[in-house]
């Protein structure tokens, strides 16, 4: 058991394994399927920023700035590692008696309802875009420009700019209180004929704001802000984000600590199903949206259906999973300051990353990290600029959209399952070398239709076969950082390798775009080389794997898991 007091034990014998193995475990091990729903709702979690939200913003008129700003919620995602500890040892009172994952489990669940019911109370300001009238024909016509921020108060008294046509912009002092309607985009000029103006309607088909009266005026301090529906709407998906970041990090302790220390065989087959079940998430719980095309629901109705989805998920948690059995930190032996500063900051906070050291090793520790961060560069690189390369081909948005996206998720779902088996089959070392090669072996096929040009034929088979990769590399990495976290730390040192690994690509896989405007466009040699960056990958891994036999040759149990 890989705790901190017992940081090296005797291996256990090698089992067997088979196939038919995994395949009678995943239709008989019950675990396995209460990890395939909480991925689902993982996945779940996330499909509520990328797609609802989104879409709304877009039926409302927001610029493509705001909803591009509102892409900042999802930092939470990528900062979880920093309160992992208090998911691995804080406990949650009056829902603790339901086990330590459980309860955060349970608590994110909660908080993400809340959140999706709550979006569905509120009614977004709607912004429409008109012509305004020719000022020829009408010279007269006055268009308001108020310089203050749409859907915000404005007081008796508050200055306005106004602008007349064939005069220069005048000031004028608003009369009543009142919320903002009006916006042009004319800023201090004279307006021109068909300049786009944008009117704001703070409530469906309000032509004008009644001003508030005094006994509402009353009721609300001054010292009170009265946010905008699109405040609350962000201030709410924020909160969504941390709880769905938590519930990540949660999900992926569960599916360390619910399999066995002698049971390395499930170990792919469980990330299989977890990052399974995220995709069922993502996907198709999102056919509610359909309601808005076909049965006329409005978007806070696809939220309130939204919401009773996560009512499911909660019951799912409640009365179809269980605790799994954890190590327990020792007693500490100090007492007083001492005794609070070993339990708090030594154990809980430092624990892991002493842990991870101590049971690792310096050397290999950083073999280990850095390993994280390159093996899936080359498959960074090609992600961060696949779209601009399949545009500059030649290929239409229609024929993005049904390859790459429908055709993804229909490989990835069976094929991660797949990969789950495969993996529970043979060894990680021999299955990452398996993942690395065919993932160089991709983006050649980039390279060939690089020179071939927009091959519909060759671009379903590449997606085909990219689809196939990016499901046994994914699970085959997953699988990886599993069998080197702790079972005493599983929450903390899993999302940390996580973002280790995560980050470091997005921050390398940024200058992708560099790279080929230094190649002068040559998209066939940028592919090659992020092919052959597998070579040194797998240099890197053979050291790795030396290091685990110097180490284990020690009498220390690196991997948590035996193989």
């Amino acid at each position: 058991m890989n705790s901190q007091h017992s940081p090296s034990t005797s291996p256990t014998p090698d089992v067997h394994r088979t196939f038919g193995m995994t395949i009678h475990a995943m239709f008989t091990q019950a675990r396995l399927w209460q990890i395939f729903g909480l991925g689902v709702a993982s996945g779940f979690g996330f499909l509520i920023h990328r797609t609802p939200v989104t879409l709304w913003l877009i039926s409302e008129g927001r610029s493509r700035t705001s909803i591009g700003l509102f892409a900042a919620v999802l930092l939470p995602y990528a900062f979880n590692f920093v309160w992992a500890p208090l998911v691995d040892h804080l406990r949650i009172p009056f829902v603790s008696r339901l086990g330590q994952l459980r309860s955060w489990l349970f608590l994110s669940l909660v908080v993400m309802f809340g959140c999706t019911l709550g979006a569905s109370f509120l009614e977004l300001p709607t912004h429409v875009t008109i012509k305004a009238p020719s000022i020829e024909s009408s010279p007269t016509v006055n268009i308001t420009e108020v310089r203050v921020q749409t859907g915000e108060y404005v007081e008796q008294g508050s200055v306005l700019f106004v602008v007349r046509a064939g005069s220069s912009t005048e000031s004028v002092s608003s009369p009543t209180s009142g919320r903002v309607i009006n916006v042009s985009n004319v800023s201090g000029d004279v307006v021109k004929p068909d300049d786009p103006i944008v009117i704001l309607r703070e409530e469906a088909n309000n032509a004008s704001v009644e001003p508030e009266s005094d006994d509402q005026s009353a009721k609300r301090p001054n010292w009170l802000p009265e946010f905008s529906p699109l405040f609350i709407l962000a201030l709410l998906m924020v909160t969504l984000a941390f709880a769905s970041a938590t519930l990540d990090i949660a999900t992926a302790g569960y599916r360390i600590t619910i399999i066995q220390e002698n049971e390395g065989h499930l170990v792919g087959l469980a990330a299989s199903m977890e990052i399974a079940g995220w995709w069922a998430g993502f996907t198709l719980p999102a056919v509610a949206i359909v309601g808005t095309d076909f049965l006329g629901w409005s978007w806070p109705t696809v939220f309130k259906w939204l919401a009773v989805f996560f009512v499911l998920l909660i019951l799912f948690l409640l009365f179809c999973t269980k605790e799994p059995q954890r190590p327990s930190h020792a007693a500490s032996r100090e007492r007083g300051i001492d005794r609070i500063f070993d339990e708090l900051i030594v154990k809980r906070l430092l624990g892991p990353v002493i842990e991870f050291f101590k049971r690792n090793g310096v050397a290999l520790a950083l073999c280990l990290l850095f390993f994280l961060v390159s093996f899936k560069l080359g498959e960074a690189f090609l992600g961060n600029m696949s779209t601009n390369f399949y545009k500059e081909v030649g290929f239409a948005n229609t024929e993005l959209w049904l390859f790459s996206k429908l055709g993804n998720f229909a490989v990835i779902v069976p094929t991660t399952i797949l990969a789950g088996m495969f993996v529970g089959r043979f060894k990680i070392t021999p299955t990452l070398v398996v993942a690395g090669i065919a993932m160089a072996s991709t983006n050649l096929m980039l390279s060939w239709m690089a020179i071939v040009g927009d091959s519909l034929v060759l671009y379903f088979f590449t997606i085909l076969f990219d689809g196939i990769t990016a499901a046994f590399s994914t699970v085959a990495f997953v699988t990886f950082i599993t069998m080197y976290t702790a079972r005493l730390h599983a929450t903390t040192q899993y999302a940390a390798m996580a973002s280790i690994a995560n980050s470091g690509r997005t921050v390398i896989a940024m200058l992708s775009g560099l790279v080929v405007d230094l190649l002068g466009g040559n998209w066939t040699l940028f592919f090659i080389l992020t092919a052959l960056w597998i070579i040194p990958v797998m240099g890197i891994l053979h050291v790795l794997t030396r290091l685990v036999k110097l180490r284990e040759g020690e009498g220390v149990q690196v991997k948590t898991y035996h193989e």
